[in-house]
């Protein structure tokens, strides 16, 4: 049996998501494969697309994550599940485990013909996330499950979402690896650690974050793409304020803005991982792609849709 999970990028809303601020995420058009086949000594054999400086220390947690989600179906570890597809796993930053965890999901519904709701999909899901990232919001798993731009946000029991655009064309968006691995539950706990030390200050933080979510949110409504830049450009201020950026994240950037990027910033769990650059239009999305790649850099087409 099989069930697939896309990636993600995270537009707005890295971190702060966790705090039950809303966010905006769209999945992408590339996708985990998960196929069950009888148990082969291990629960994971991961076949998916590599970045070349991609460290695998994962491994054991995603073993954790698949014992999860198959116990919920009270499946246990009769089975293994083989990891393929076109979403390449990163230094941090697609929804790679998400992808997989709702994949797994999906596998096991159709081998035992259980309906099921794409909201218990997202949950159970997210209960094998969890093993992976510590406390993540569930915004990885919800664009997993669902396609197109999404409104986030994580409630008391409740993983609330929204599509907020349904006939626009494609975020001229790519990208790019920093070839720094980051890890999303460090991450997760120094922002919190940040928010009880740092209390006043956050609220005011958090006060300007909402100001640029609603202002991101009207640029993609309307596809104003230097107003989208622009938030990306802000979003990416507030993650260095929380010590949520790194050399190497702003290395990418600064070669992004000689190119003539709108915005770029990191995306996911930052530190490292994956920065998002936004173009002028398709055509200089891929001009820039052409140049990182010259420089060495890992690349990827993100173009998102929101239908």
């Amino acid at each position: 049996m099989i069930g697939f999970g896309s990636g993600k990028v995270i537009l707005c809303g890295e971190h702060v998501v966790v705090h039950n601020e809303p966010a905006l995420v769209a999945s992408l058009p590339l996708k985990t494969r998960v196929d069950i086949v009888p148990f082969a000594g291990q629960l994971i054999i991961d076949n998916r697309p590599k970045h070349p400086g991609y460290f695998p220390y994962k491994e054991d947690l995603y073993e954790a994550m698949a014992l999860q989600i198959a116990n919920v179906f009270h499946m246990g570890s009769r089975y293994s599940y083989v990891l393929t597809g076109n979403l390449p796993v990163t230094s941090g930053g697609i929804g790679a485990s998400a992808a997989a965890a709702a994949g797994i999901t999906r596998a096991l519904c159709a081998m035992l013909k259980s309906p099921i709701t794409d909201r218990e999909v997202m949950e159970i899901a997210l209960l094998g996330e969890r093993k992976v990232h510590g406390n993540p919001s569930g915004i990885d798993t919800t664009a997993a499950v669902l396609d197109g731009v999404l409104l986030f946000r994580k409630e008391e029991l409740v993983l609330f979402h929204n599509r907020i655009a349904a006939s626009n064309p494609a975020l001229p968006l790519l990208l790019v690896d920093s070839q720094k691995t980051t890890n999303t539950k460090e991450t997760i706990a120094a922002v919190t650690r940040f928010k009880e030390n740092n209390y006043a200050l956050w609220q005011l933080l958090m006060m300007e974050y909402r100001k640029i979510f609603n202002d991101a949110m009207r640029a993609i409504k309307n596809f104003d793409m230097p107003a989208l830049g622009k938030q990306l450009n802000l979003n990416q201020d507030l993650l260095d304020r929380l010590m949520l950026s790194c050399c190497h994240v702003q290395r990418v950037r600064d070669i992004a803005f000689q190119l003539g990027a709108l915005g770029a910033k990191n995306t996911g769990s930052c530190r490292g991982g994956l920065v998002l650059v936004l173009g002028r239009d398709s055509e200089h999305v891929e001009a820039m792609t052409q140049t990182f790649r010259q420089q060495g850099y890992f690349v990827i087409d993100a173009s998102a849709n929101l239908h």
